[in-house]
């Protein structure tokens, strides 16, 4: 009788407990929905992860998402003397100390690009080190250049061909080697001749050309004078001045195919003109003016061995604006003024020429502003140096070492690149400043 008792008292405890619940959950679901108290929830719940890059996001269509700077500078063109200054005490070459003002400056922009106007032959066949009219030079000029910043070395130029098939193959070799991308040339018809690189999100398709001499057979290929093997022909970027035609199809082809690789801005490098002439001759304007009506953003040459004009063509068919830098001059030359014909020094002259671009919301590009810092190189007591002409700097001759006589020289060399370039650089950044405001 008690156990009977005891279980009725344990069905009316739990009848009275389900019950209470009950009306808990139900006063609960009353006071949150009628007075609108916040749920407790994860942190996932509310923010859920939305991390993206930032082609992902969602921008202003004039809102800049991201920048890019590519400097750009001239020849590098070894001459005996400037190598045989490098000779070191174990008899090996260290190009540095020429280029040692220079990093710092590189160092500020994004991407950079030299034009490597020598071939890389070595010794081991039998050749040897040389300069001027076949350029052999020690492989470590390809270490100093790396070892102030450049990212690239543009190879489709007259010299290129100097010590033949096995030159050639062995120059990309090296620079391979050496961790340097390269421009304008391929080592096997499987490669690219062109470049897609990817500068802080914006994608800038890079293509270099050489211009062609004149050759003895027909459909044949002569670069400086020396007939390209027919299995290295295809391997270089050349135009033959009486077949620009060719030039064209060819360049419009490859633009199709670095679009089709993700290209959002074009660069090409010619190299192109009249050695020792201070302006663009009338095929460089007229391949500017094409380029330009084929979609090209950007227009940087070399082979006059001086600093041409800037200039800007409007496309005859978009309307669109490409700035053209006709020629970067010497970097580093033995190109002295008492040893060429063209007397007023322009061939130690040189610059780095700097591209900004922007990158929009709505995925537009934009060359927002280029720029240029000129460059000298100084020989005193048988060393060069490439001096940079910074106005910044109050005092070249203490800064960089020079004597009375070199800083009166270098402030004459910013004076003639400035009277080059500064107006077309002027007119550039102007233009550009009244598209983007009317965005």
């Amino acid at each position: 009788m008690a156990k009977k008792k005891s279980k009725n008292l344990t069905k009316r405890f739990l009848k009275s407990f389900l019950v209470t619940i009950i009306i808990c959950v139900t006063a609960l679901f009353v006071v949150v929905n009628v007075f609108d108290i916040p749920r407790i929830v994860k942190d996932s719940d509310v923010f859920p992860d939305t991390s993206t890059s930032y082609e992902e996001k969602k921008y202003d269509k004039d809102e800049v998402v991201t920048t890019a700077s590519l400097s750009s500078i001239g020849d590098l063109l070894i001459h005996a003397p400037v190598f045989n200054s490098v000779i070191t005490s174990d008899g090996s070459y260290d190009f540095s100390p020429i280029f040692r003002y220079i990093g710092p400056y590189l160092n500020e922009y994004d991407y950079n690009i030299a034009n490597l106007e020598v071939s890389l032959g070595g010794t081991e066949n039998g050749l040897q080190y040389s300069g001027y009219p076949l350029f052999n030079c020690p492989d470590s000029i390809v270490d100093g250049a790396a070892g102030m910043g450049i990212d690239m070395l543009l190879l489709a130029n007259n010299h290129t061909y100097d010590c033949g098939y096995n030159g050639f193959v062995r120059k990309i070799n090296v620079i391979e080697d050496k961790g340097l991308s390269y421009s304008g040339v391929a080592k096997d018809n499987s490669q690219k001749l062109y470049n897609i690189v990817d500068i802080n999100g914006i994608k800038i398709g890079i293509i270099n050309y050489t211009y062609e001499t004149p050759s003895s057979g027909e459909g044949s290929k002569a670069i400086n004078g020396i007939l390209v093997d027919s299995q290295a022909a295809p391997l270089i970027n050349s135009f033959n001045y009486e077949n620009l035609d060719a030039f064209y199809t060819d360049l419009k082809a490859k633009i199709a195919m670095m679009k089709d690789d993700g290209a959002e801005a074009i660069v090409v490098y010619p190299h192109w003109g009249t050695e020792y002439v201070l302006d663009g001759n009338d095929y460089q304007r007229e391949m500017g003016q094409k380029m330009c009506d084929l979609g090209v953003d950007v227009i940087i040459g070399g082979h006059p061995h001086v600093v041409e004009p800037v200039t800007t063509f409007t496309s005859e068919i978009s309307g669109k604006s490409t700035v053209c830098l006709y020629s970067m001059g010497n970097f580093i030359s033995n190109q002295r003024r008492h040893l060429m014909n063209l007397s007023t020094g322009n061939t130690e002259d040189g610059l780095i020429f700097i591209v900004n671009f922007e990158k929009y919301g709505d995925g537009s590009i934009i060359v927002k502003s280029v720029e240029a810092i000129p460059t000298w190189v100084d020989l005193s007591d048988g060393e060069y140096t490439v001096i940079p002409l910074d106005k910044n700097i109050s005092d070249w001759g203490s800064q960089f070492g020079l004597s009375e006589y070199s800083v009166a020289a270098a402030n004459e060399s910013y004076d003639r690149t400035m009277d080059l370039v500064g107006d077309g650089i002027a007119e550039f950044n102007n233009s550009v400043a009244f598209v983007d405001d009317t965005k």
